[in-house]
């Protein structure tokens, strides 16, 4: 079915379901920051989520780290360049050293969240997704959500010792 047929497409299916009290205010309160009108529009969108979030085999993770690893390379040979420059003492050079070096850690923390973030979404995905009881599932998922909390509060803490 075309995308233009499936946005003209009447709503004539209905069904029935039960879910908890929790389950259903978190839909409400899902709805209500997404600004949508009706329960029944909020939960086909929730399922349109759930269909198109398929767990990939490769994750962006990985390729986050890779990308991780390259910054931190960039970054240790930036370093040893401002160490040579500054036996020559051309203290305008190594200034520009010096910022670069500085804009290159902090980058490499952000792309160091953002692994974080990526990898916690991917494990959430893969648990609810996965053959284990959906409470079981729901349960690791939100492990893997405070986790991530936990894990990028440390890495700003970190962030915010080096900067003093």
């Amino acid at each position: 079915m075309t995308d233009d047929k499936e946005k003209d497409e009447q709503k004539t299916e209905r069904f029935n379901m039960f879910m908890s009290p929790s389950e259903m205010k978190a839909i409400e309160d899902w709805a209500w920051e997404n600004r949508i009108r009706s329960k029944s529009e909020a939960v086909r969108r929730l399922c349109q989520i759930g269909l198109v979030c398929e767990v990939p085999t490769v994750t962006a993770g990985e390729a986050i780290h890779d990308l991780l690893e390259k910054v931190r390379l960039h970054h240790n040979a930036n370093v040893m360049l401002q160490n040579k420059v500054r036996k020559t003492d051309d203290i305008e050079l190594y200034a520009e050293l010096e910022a670069i070096a500085q804009s290159s850690q902090e980058l490499h923390e952000q792309m160091e969240v953002l692994q974080v973030l990526m990898v916690s979404t991917y494990n959430q995905l893969a648990e609810v997704t996965s053959d284990d009881p959906l409470d079981d599932g729901l349960d690791a998922a939100r492990d893997w959500k405070e986790k991530a909390a936990q894990h990028i509060k440390k890495i700003a803490r970190k962030h915010s010792r080096r900067k003093k």
